[in-house]
């Protein structure tokens, strides 16, 4: 429910853990960050009564060079103006996401270019890593937003999300173990 509504409001917010935000995006090598942008949207959007927001139109924007760039850009003002409302002590940096989104862009687009597997392996986990501290910021702003709204609310991973990363972390201990064998074939 958002803050001006009556209790009869079915969306009940719930803290994402910040850690599991930041580990799903690095085992996916930076692919849930696009789910987290849509998943985030949609609950702001919810929490906003805003029927013009499309979440999953928003994450697919993401994706894209440069145009992804404003996406994160509009995500993160938007966070800010809601924390802003609520007085909240934290605040998100909505060029900084614009930036942090543009350089992981440019490290994702060049280990496409020629280069040793161990280069291109690393460009993409640098990438990676961008992403995930950008969906991990948003998501710590997100709680704080939560927090100041409504108090306490339920902070827990869900089980899918667990499983998730279970098996992200499979998948991405294979690709630094193929790398270390020189088993990593090239695109």
């Amino acid at each position: 429910m958002n803050a001006s509504s009556t209790p009869e409001t079915v969306f009940a917010p719930r803290e994402r853990p910040v850690w599991l935000v930041v580990a799903l995006s690095l085992v996916s090598f930076g692919l849930y960050t696009t789910l987290w942008i849509g998943l985030s949207w949609a609950e702001l959007k919810r929490e906003r009564g805003d029927p013009r927001m499309h979440p999953w139109w928003h994450a697919l924007g993401f994706t894209l060079p440069v145009y992804g760039w404003f996406r994160a850009l509009i995500h993160f003002r938007l966070l800010n103006e809601m924390l802003e409302r609520v007085h909240s002590p934290r605040l998100v940096v909505p060029w900084a996401a614009f930036a942090v989104n543009a350089l992981a862009d440019v490290l994702a687009l060049s280990s496409y270019a020629p280069a040793s597997e161990p280069v291109r392996f690393i460009r993409s986990l640098s990438a990676a890593i961008l992403l995930a501290g950008l969906a991990g910021e948003g998501q710590a702003g997100l709680n704080a937003y939560w927090r100041a709204a409504y108090g306490a609310v339920p902070r827990r991973p869900y089980p899918l999300e667990i499983a998730a990363l279970l098996l992200g972390a499979i998948v991405f201990g294979s690709a630094f173990a193929g790398l270390l064998s020189g088993g990593i074939a090239s695109p």
